[in-house]
């Protein structure tokens, strides 16, 4: 006997091994136990999901010779001839090459006899929307009216492209695309049943392959089986299939994570050197992007995440490096990419063009940003403009705070030590380091940090190292400005600041508002002037525009 592909071998012969389709087959087993035949069905969905399978085993069920039940028992010569397709009373055309009026005509001539041997004679149309307009009309009057004991069985992949007139007269069932879980268990079975040893990385990668085809995971499990013999690993299935692997995946998400644009087109360049599919790596960078996602909203994923569980390690570090607008932008540019990729003649570029956007899009400030920008300036100008007259502004050299008397160790640790590093002299503690050309150097690491923070730094009148503590005086009393700074998350970004632009890991100490009472003096040891730096101006005219300048790194390009 010649080899039977298992897609044929396989092929369900009761409505319970109809697989993913529990709705359809249910609905049929109803209608037969209770004797509620129609006339004619209509079978639609996607290729490979079961739709010619269930209208053979709706054939056998009622030619059964054992009689119509809820399932056939494929025991007797009518199941067994309408499975192997040689029953008389049951016809199976293909729309395709039977398309045509002459055709239709003739279909309509062999209904009017009776059944030869069976109960009810079947015609099973296959991709009925490739038939003509004539022949539709021809089609028409016979399926609505039928002759007694005739089923039409109509199945098709497009049903939008069939006439409403032909639609109206058919019950219509929807065959879905059949979920990853129930072909995995279906490859498995079938590789028990056959004998083959296969690891789990192998048949997930055919299933995505597949598509939700229980059909083509199997014609792709024969033909990795072809390649490999009995023992399937998964370096088998990504040779013969084309697919790429889960880390070279992984590792194009690591370069965009760290902005590597570089080394993704070297990876496209390998998968193309390698004659991988790039639309099939672009869709395993969008199922990587979609565990991410789902991992970083949900407590307990479970069956959510597709991915296997070795790379459960990878998913929850993308989950805690990324943000959901970050990935929800990742996601709208993989998913673009690979509908272009479809119908482009250049799928290379179009991945790596949008894998270089997705790169960028990380650089970019979002919308939200912006707007609290816009809300942090808008409030530093109202309480700038609601100051009395006479009250100091910020950015003017201000009487420092009082400073409280240091300890031997500290004192000899701001002298000595911050001396030896050359920063400051024997008079350190008593310098206000906002008149330091290294503060200005501050200024632009705080600004490249958080762009919202460098405004407040405006508010410093004083800054004064006390030991290990730089203590800094900042004008005004202000629930936001008050609140703002004392974040510890931005007071880390000050800390940071200060240790890259003076060299010294110091912590920051705020203090609010005029000080009642004594005030001491700032005797600031006077820095050596930076060429490289601007002095800063006095607040005239058009401090706020300079000051909209700089939060927003932009220029004047008109005065009027």
């Amino acid at each position: 006997m010649s080899y039977l592909v298992f897609a044929r071998k396989w092929r369900p012969q009761t409505f319970e091994e109809v697989v993913g389709q529990g709705v359809v087959t249910q609905t049929l087993m109803n209608a037969l136990s209770a004797n509620r035949i129609a006339h004619a069905y209509l079978f639609a969905g996607p290729r490979g999901v079961g739709k010619t399978s269930t209208a053979r085993i709706l054939a056998k069920a009622l030619n059964c010779e054992a009689g119509i039940s809820q399932e056939p028992c494929n025991a007797c010569p009518s199941c067994q001839d309408i499975a192997q397709g040689r029953h008389l009373d049951v016809i199976e055309i293909d729309g395709a090459s039977n398309r045509g009026i002459d055709e239709i005509r003739e279909l309509r001539e062999n209904v009017r006899f009776s059944p030869y041997r069976g109960r009810y004679k079947v015609i099973v149309i296959d991709e009925v929307h490739m038939l003509t307009e004539p022949a539709f009309n021809a089609l028409l009057k016979t399926l609505e009216e039928p002759p007694p004991k005739v089923v039409f069985v109509l199945a098709t992949t497009e049903p939008h492209k069939i006439p409403t007139t032909i639609l109206s007269r058919c019950q219509r069932f929807e065959f879905r695309r059949i979920a990853s879980p129930e072909i995995a268990q279906r490859l498995q079975e079938m590789a028990r049943e056959e004998g083959i040893e296969i690891d789990p990385e192998s048949v997930q990668m055919i299933t995505r392959s597949a598509e939700g085809s229980l059909r083509d995971a199997q014609s792709l499990l024969d033909q990795v089986v072809s390649y490999s013999g009995p023992r399937v690993r998964a370096e088998d299935v990504v040779t013969i299939l084309g697919v790429v692997d889960r880390q070279k995946v992984e590792e194009a998400a690591r370069h965009l994570l760290t902005g590597e644009g570089s080394a993704l087109l070297q990876l496209v360049e390998d998968l193309c050197s390698a004659g991988h599919d790039l639309r099939l790596f672009c869709m395993g960078l969008l199922e990587l992007v979609r565990d991410i996602m789902v991992i970083q909203v949900t407590s307990s994923p479970g069956a959510l995440v597709t991915a296997s569980a070795g790379s459960s390690d990878f998913l929850r570090e993308g989950a805690s490096k990324w943000t959901f607008p970050e990935l929800d932008r990742l996601l709208q540019i993989l998913i673009q990419a690979e509908i272009e990729m479809r119908r482009s003649p250049y799928p290379r570029f179009i991945l790596e063009m949008a894998l270089l956007r997705a790169v960028e899009g990380r650089k970019l400030t979002s919308l939200e940003d912006i707007w609290k920008r816009l809300c942090q300036m808008e409030e530093a100008l109202t309480f700038r403009s609601a100051r009395p007259e006479g009250e100091m502004t910020p950015g003017r050299p201000a009487s420092a705070p009082p400073a409280r008397p240091a300890s031997p160790a500290e004192a000899g640790d701001s002298q000595g030590g911050l001396a030896a590093e050359g920063k400051v002299g024997p008079e350190g503690a008593s310098r206000n380091w906002l008149e330091d050309p290294g503060w200005m150097e501050l200024k632009r690491i705080v600004k490249r940090e958080k762009v919202s923070l460098a405004p407040l730094l405006e508010y410093f009148t004083s800054a004064c190292l006390q030991g290990r503590v730089l203590t800094v005086l900042v004008e005004g009393v202000n629930s936001y400005l008050s609140e703002t700074l004392e974040d510890r998350a931005n007071q880390a970004i000050l800390e940071r600041a200060v240790r890259d632009a003076f060299g010294q890991e110091l912590r920051i100490r705020f203090e609010f508002g005029k000080r009642e009472g004594e005030r001491r003096e700032a005797s600031p040891v006077t820095a050596p002037a930076d060429p490289g730096v601007a002095e800063p101006q006095a607040p005239g005219a058009n401090s706020l525009v300079e000051k909209a300048l700089e939060v927003f790194e932009g220029r004047v390009v008109e005065r009027r």
